[in-house]
Formats: structure tokens, C-alpha cells, sequence
């Protein structure tokens, strides 16, 4: 059987928004100081995924799971695929100025092995120069029965080195199918944005997908290395309606206004009577124009409801990583913790769920519905929990999120609240200038 080695110092690529695809059913060895590189190979500057839109301005940096950065303007919006990606990451703002997103990456082999620094990469392209754009990250994709070594797998977004006002490229996409990876590549798996002391600068993370041995749907970690942001990974869309005409069996027929990206390809479709009983959720199998062709076994007539759905065995959103998804997500175990920020959908409905940790704030704004245990294990906003049990760890802090509407509802048949914890909303009501509505200052 064939199989790929990569020497020390050398560099394999590709060329500007082509795939760099690797099939073997042998062996990918990658010597120390060896890569597989497909960094700054996606989308030119002042370009980006067709239908996604650009930054606001020309301070932006590309978008692609990640928002990019931008100063006081709308970020680049948001594509690709959690579970499948192969999408190039965006370029920055201007065509002239812009630097590339990552390209994309996919591996098929029977076992990879990373020696000391070998790397396998898909960042965006790092802006060296005063008064450009720095790129999103790209894609890497890769299945393998064994992942060893001691390497990295990157979809970071590209860096602005100099000190003017340009902001740094949103993370990309990772997804990792496995039977067996060591802790050492897991631990340096990223898909971040780079950090700044200028508070707006950075961009949102990208995502990594993990299906191991044990997994049914995969696990889901959003993380940005502590890197402070006002921007969002947001979560692609499908969004969802009432089934046309035309569909039967595993075809959906839908409403949208226009057609369905190919990068939804993968992800999950709830189905519903018209009367909100839910009839399955099934994977979508491929795309044309409106309509979806779910998976096998699928049960779709016209009428129905639909759903577009996130699964995930587990969420993990960590490091100030700021996740938000229009589709509702789908998960028994949700763990967000060290200033991590969560938005989704209309309500979280886990039969585990962790929250707190590390010394940063985290922020659920999606009220959580839980069968089993929620545990605060540091500060922590959250609007509203209903659970069994509500367990408030020694030296945690429960609050809301800061606000005059805002507040904490509590719906739980136990709660116990360690010594040194605290259920503490002081200083989180109005601020300064404000009030009651109606009410005079």
C-alpha cells in the first residue's frame, strides 16, 4: 500500500484555492520541521465564500467560522461547515490591500504521525505590512485511524504585525475522525484568532470537531486561546419552515428565499407534524437548489415542519471564545467555562451542564433546561435554569448578565450552595443614567 513521507524541512502545498487533498490507505509520516501548508491559500483580499458578505470597512480582517476584526463596522458574516469542512477562508477587506485566507486541507490515511514540530496548516495569511488586512483561516479535514506524535493542526487566522488599526483574521474549521489520537496533538489543536492589546482587534474562533471511537455525534470545542474579542463564531444557519410541495420520503422540499449552500451538506434537520410532534432528525445528504436529500430511513411529507439542528455529544466553549447560533443546539453535556459566551437558539436543553471555571467570566445568555445536574464552577451570567439539581462550587459566583431587564431565574428542586459560593446579582440592575422606564433620574 502507499503511503506519504515527509522529510525534515520540507513543504507541501498547493496552489490558491485548490484543495490540497491527500489519499492513502497506508501511512502519512511528517518529519520534524515539516509541514503540510496550505496557509494563505483561500480567497484574496476583497474576497469571500459567494453569498458572504465583507467587512464594513477597511479595517477588517476575512471571516470564516470567526468573525474577523473590524473597527466600528460590521464584521465579515460567517460560512462553512462544523462537521465537513472544506471551505477556503476569507481574504481581507480590500482586493488591493487584503491578505489570503487559509486554503483547506484533507487527509484520508490509515494512521498520521507529527514528529516534534512537524504541522499540518491552513491559517490565514499574516499581514506584515502597515495598512493591510490579515486573512481568515482555511479548513483542514482529516480521517484517520490513529493520530500520533507531537505536532500541530492549525486553522488559525491570520496576524496584523504592525501597531495601526487593522484587525486579525477569524478562525477557520478543523474536524478530526479518529480511532485513536495522543493527547499531545489534541492539546495543540487550534483554530483561533491572535491576540492584541487594542480591545477590538481580535476576531472570533474557528471550530474544532472531534469524532472519536465512543462518539455518536461528535464533540464540538470552541476556543480562543484567552484572547479578549468582541467578535462572535458564529454558527451557519439553515434555519427552517414549513415543507413544500414536492417533497417525499428522504426529499425536503423547502421554503427558503434561496438555494442551500453546499457546506450544509452534513449538518442535521429536525422534522416535525404540523402540530409540533417531532417525527425524526435526520442528516442532510446533498443539495440542490431548495432541496435537501436527507439520509436514509428519513420520513419528510408535505406540511411539515422543519428544522435546521446543531448535534453534538458535547459542547465545550472555553477562553473567551463567544459562540451564537440562529439553529438551535443539540447536546447532553455543555460545558462553558473561562470567559466562554454562549447564545443559542431558545433554550439549552442538556442533562449535564458546567458552567464557570478559571478566573474569567463566562456568559450563558440561552436559558438552560436540564434532566440531571448543573454545576457553577466559577463566575458565571446566567438568565434562567430549571434542573434537579443546582450545585454552586466553593469560590463559584452565580449572577445575571448585567442590565435593567435582565434577571436570574432559578426553577430547581435542589440547591446547594458550597461555603465560599455566592448567588450574587449587586451592581448588575440599571446603569448609571438609566432607570425604570417611565421613571425620572
Amino acid at each position: 500500500r502507499s503511503s506519504l513521507n515527509l522529510l525534515k524541512g520540507a513543504r507541501l502545498t498547493t496552489q490558491n484555492l485548490l484543495p490540497l487533498v491527500i489519499e492513502t490507505a497506508g501511512e502519512v509520516d511528517v518529519a520534524c520541521g515539516a509541514t503540510i501548508d496550505a496557509t494563505g491559500r483561500g480567497y484574496a483580499g476583497g474576497q469571500t465564500y459567494p453569498g458572504a458578505t465583507l467587512p464594513g470597512n477597511d479595517s477588517g480582517a476575512g471571516s470564516h467560522m470567526g468573525e474577523g476584526g473590524v473597527s466600528n463596522a460590521a464584521p465579515g458574516s460567517t460560512y462553512g461547515s462544523v462537521y465537513r469542512p472544506q471551505e477556503n477562508g476569507g481574504g481581507g477587506r480590500r482586493e488591493d490591500r487584503g491578505e489570503r485566507g487559509g486554503g483547506t486541507v484533507r487527509i484520508e490515511a490509515s494512521t498520521i504521525e507529527l514528529i516534534g514540530t512537524a504541522a499540518i496548516r491552513a491559517n490565514g495569511a499574516t499581514a506584515t505590512v502597515r495598512g493591510r488586512e490579515p486573512g481568515a483561516g482555511g479548513s483542514v479535514w482529516i480521517t484517520a485511524s490513529a493520530i500520533s506524535g507531537e505536532g500541530v493542526i492549525e486553522a488559525d487566522g491570520g496576524n496584523y504585525t504592525d501597531y495601526y488599526d487593522y484587525g486579525h483574521g477569524g478562525g477557520g474549521a478543523i474536524a478530526i475522525e479518529y480511532a485513536s489520537m495522543d493527547a499531545e496533538i489534541f492539546d495543540k489543536l487550534s483554530a483561533k484568532t491572535q491576540d492584541s492589546t487594542t480591545w477590538w482587534k481580535p476576531g472570533g474562533a474557528g471550530t474544532v470537531y472531534l469524532f472519536g471511537p465512543d462518539s455518536t455525534y461528535g464533540d464540538l470545542v470552541v476556543d480562543n486561546g484567552s484572547y479578549s474579542t468582541p467578535r462572535w463564531t458564529v454558527l451557519p444557519s439553515l434555519g427552517g419552515g414549513e415543507v413544500d410541495t414536492g417533497t417525499d420520503g428522504v426529499t425536503l422540499v423547502t421554503d427558503l428565499p434561496d438555494a442551500i449552500p453546499a457546506y450544509f451538506v452534513g449538518h442535521w434537520v429536525e422534522v416535525r407534524q404540523a402540530d409540533g410532534t417531532l417525527k425524526g432528525t435526520w442528516r442532510i445528504e446533498s443539495v440542490n437548489n431548495l432541496t435537501a436529500t436527507l439520509e436514509a430511513g428519513a420520513n419528510v411529507a408535505a406540511g411539515d415542519l422543519w428544522q435546521g439542528v446543531y448535534r453534538f455529544d458535547t459542547v465545550t466553549v472555553t477562553d473567551r471564545a463567544k459562540v451564537r447560533s440562529d439553529d438551535p443546539i443539540r447536546t447532553p453535556e455543555l460545558q462553558l467555562t473561562n470567559g466562554g459566551e454562549l447564545t443559542a437558539g431558545d433554550v439549552m436543553d442538556s442533562s449535564t451542564v458546567v458552567l464557570g471555571g478559571g478566573t474569567n467570566w463566562s456568559t450563558l445568555w440561552t436559558p438552560v433546561v436540564s434532566t440531571g445536574t448543573v454545576e457553577i464552577g466559577g463566575p458565571v451570567s446566567v438568565r434562567s435554569i430549571e434542573a434537579p439539581l443546582l450545585t454552586v462550587r466553593s469560590g463559584a459566583t452565580l449572577s445575571h448578565p448585567s442590565g435593567g431587564t435582565q434577571r436570574l431565574d432559578l426553577m430547581v428542586t435542589d440547591l446547594v450552595v458550597e461555603d465560599g459560593a455566592s448567588i450574587n446579582v449587586t451592581g448588575r440592575g440599571y446603569a448609571g443614567g438609566q432607570t425604570y422606564p417611565g421613571a425620572t433620574i
